[in-house]
This record gives structure tokens, C-alpha cells and sequence, in this order.
């Protein structure tokens, strides 16, 4: 009886958690190769993007968003519209903050030209109601831009389809892309 009242639950405790502790220490400190956590690299900042990163970046948006329907005003993947879709793209991919409105875009960065576009630049269109830039995507690659389409959802388009060629009404760039990387972006002409 005198036997069972030195193991009261303290005792116990401190007891189990020394074990445990000296288990630990024993089994790491034997170990024959170390274990190591892999941290990826921090993403690139935009300044340190090359062109091919930002299509990977592109193509993955695209990937987790196609077909997502339109939805004036949504942000969400229940619906997104087009100045949304770009702001959730530049917010999550590279880190920039845009406004969030097809007009407010439509003065951010540099203006550039047609034969100039390259990876991240933005694409505006006109749009109905005598709007000047009524739309607004994302050049990925050459002549495809990602966007919301307001029939389609989100999807691929190409610059040179004779909808989007005869409604083009400017480019920007956003992203600082150095000249030569800018030009790789664009591809061939």
C-alpha cells in the first residue's frame, strides 16, 4: 500500500514527459541522416521575374480559373468579372495591388504599344455604351490573353481574332519587365 501512494498523478506526469523527452533526444541524435524541412525559394518580386515566369504564373491562374462563369462585380469562383479577375490575378500572383475598376486600369502603368505587348501586360478593349475600355484581360504569351469573358467565363482568347483585333484600344504594362525580357515575352511577330 505505502508502494502506491508514491505514484501519485505529479509524479507520473513528470515522469512520462522525461521519457518522452529522452526518447526524442535518442532517437534524433542517432539518426544516420539528418531531416530537413524543404522551404521553397520565396517567389520572385516582379522586378526579378523573367517572361517565362510570368506565363508559368499565367497559366496557372488560368488552370485554377477557367471557366468560372461572369459575374458583374464578383470576385469570387462563384463568379468574377473581368477588372476583378485581373485584380485577384495581379493580388495573388505577383503581389501588386490594382484598382478594381476597367477605367481605374485603364491608367495604370505604361501605355504600350500593339506590337509591343508582352507576358502580364494589360490588354483593353471597348466596350458597349461608347465606352473607350469596356474590357480588360492579361497578355500570357504572343497574341493569347487570359480574361472574364461575359459569355464564356474565364478563358483564353487570341489578340488576333477579328472580334477582340477590331476592339483593341490599348496595352499597359504593369509589371517592370526589362526591355529584353519584355521583347522574349511578346514571341515573334
Amino acid at each position: 500500500m505505502e508502494f502506491s501512494r508514491c505514484l501519485c498523478p505529479a509524479p507520473l506526469a513528470r515522469l512520462a514527459a522525461l521519457a518522452a523527452l529522452i526518447i526524442v533526444v535518442l532517437t534524433t541524435g542517432c539518426a544516420s541522416h539528418r531531416v530537413s524541412t524543404v522551404i521553397p525559394p520565396p517567389a520572385p518580386r516582379p522586378g526579378q521575374m523573367t517572361a517565362a515566369q510570368v506565363r508559368l504564373l499565367l497559366e496557372d491562374q488560368l488552370a485554377s480559373w477557367r471557366g468560372v462563369p461572369y459575374r458583374s462585380g464578383g470576385l469570387s469562383r462563384e463568379g468574377v468579372d473581368c477588372s476583378g479577375f485581373v485584380q485577384l490575378t495581379f493580388r495573388d500572383k505577383f503581389g501588386i495591388t490594382l484598382p478594381r475598376t476597367v477605367e481605374e486600369l485603364a491608367g495604370v502603368g505604361i501605355p504600350m504599344a500593339r506590337g509591343e505587348l508582352a507576358s502580364g501586360d494589360l490588354v483593353f478593349f471597348g466596350g458597349g455604351s461608347g465606352k473607350r475600355n469596356g474590357h480588360v484581360g492579361i497578355v500570357m504569351d504572343g497574341e493569347w490573353f487570359i480574361h472574364a469573358s461575359s459569355s464564356r467565363g474565364v478563358i483564353r482568347s487570341n489578340l488576333g481574332n477579328p472580334y477582340w483585333n477590331s476592339h483593341f484600344r490599348q496595352g499597359r504594362r504593369v509589371l517592370p519587365l526589362s526591355p529584353p525580357l519584355a521583347q522574349a515575352a511578346a514571341g515573334p511577330e
